[in-house]
């Protein structure tokens, strides 16, 4: 899979998700504007870069690679954590509480992962305003297409109240909600891994081929839906969510019946969220190394 070394600039994506949960049908948008695309040459030249050796001066960056990145070596299980939530109210204040407690207790699960790893590991900032209309990756996508999405310029996970709370399928809402956030909390890690980046830079390549462009979409899609049943894993059984809470987050994936050409059939959607949440390991959720099958 391709590498490439960090440029000063850093790429900005905007990951937008409408879950494939509960039969809302979703999409994803990398957005990169013009004079932030990728040069050329540095993208042909794809020099793999190595592992910092450690040390005070060493310093965190990421690794644009996909089948064979760290992250997702053999071996890499997240600790589980005692996460306590607040009780859930859907008034702007206790909500936005809720969300960042919710973050909060997702960095536990994976900043130690990022950082043993020599990787960046900041928290996932949460935006929880009414309404979103712009945001430094570009114009929020209009409501009929996203209910949350996650911005890399900025490392933000936007949860606009006004459509999460009229996207409400599930009972109790806050299933739904959690679903929401732990899928966009693992663009946050595929960013923070430079596994975003790398995959942008696949579907770059893939040109005109549209079919090819979207499986990669889908490869993105379908890991971070993983990752999604791995945090909840490493989130549930203690704390504020009990192993049935975090069986009945995962339970809202199969509750779909929708399919899309940009996060994948509802069977696939099924497979990956199963696979984060039983196994407990990163290596479950390889998407690049998937086949075309395992990710449609």
């Amino acid at each position: 899979m391709s590498r490439r070394t960090e440029g000063n600039s850093p790429l900005t994506f905007v990951m937008v998700i409408t879950l494939l949960v509960a039969g809302v049908l979703g999409m994803a948008v990398l957005g990169l504007p013009a004079q932030q695309l990728p040069d050329p040459a540095a993208s042909a030249s794809r020099t793999p870069l190595p592992l910092p050796t450690g040390g005070a001066a060493a310093r965190r960056v990421r690794l644009y690679t996909l089948a064979d990145h760290p992250v997702l070596a053999a071996g890499i299980m997240p600790d589980r954590v005692s996460c306590p939530l607040p009780p859930f109210d859907a008034s702007p204040v206790p909500l936005h509480a809720y969300y960042e407690a919710t973050a909060r207790c997702l960095d536990g699960v994976w900043q130690p992962v990022l950082t043993k790893l020599n990787l960046p590991s900041a928290r996932a900032k949460i935006d929880s305003s009414d309404s979103v209309r712009d945001t430094p990756c570009g114009p929020a996508p209009p409501p009929s297409k996203a209910v949350a999405f996650y911005c890399s310029a900025n490392e933000t996970i936007y949860m606009p109240r006004d459509r999460v709370l009229s996207s409400f399928t599930a009972h109790p809402r806050w299933v739904f909600l959690l679903s929401v956030l732990a899928h966009e909390y693992g663009h946050h890690v595929q960013n923070l891994s430079g596994m975003l980046t790398a995959a942008h830079d696949e579907q770059e390549e893939a040109g005109q081929n549209a079919l090819l462009a979207l499986e990669w979409q889908r490869r993105v899609e379908l890991q971070a839906t993983c990752l999604a049943g791995l945090s909840i894993w490493a989130a549930s059984g203690e704390g504020s969510l009990t192993k049935a809470d975090g069986d009945a987050v995962i339970a809202e994936h199969r509750e779909s019946k929708a399919t899309s050409d940009t996060h994948g059939s509802r069977s696939n959607n099924v497979a990956w969220v199963g696979r984060g949440h039983r196994s407990g390991a990163t290596a479950s959720c390889n998407t690049w190394s998937a086949s075309s099958d395992e990710v449609r």
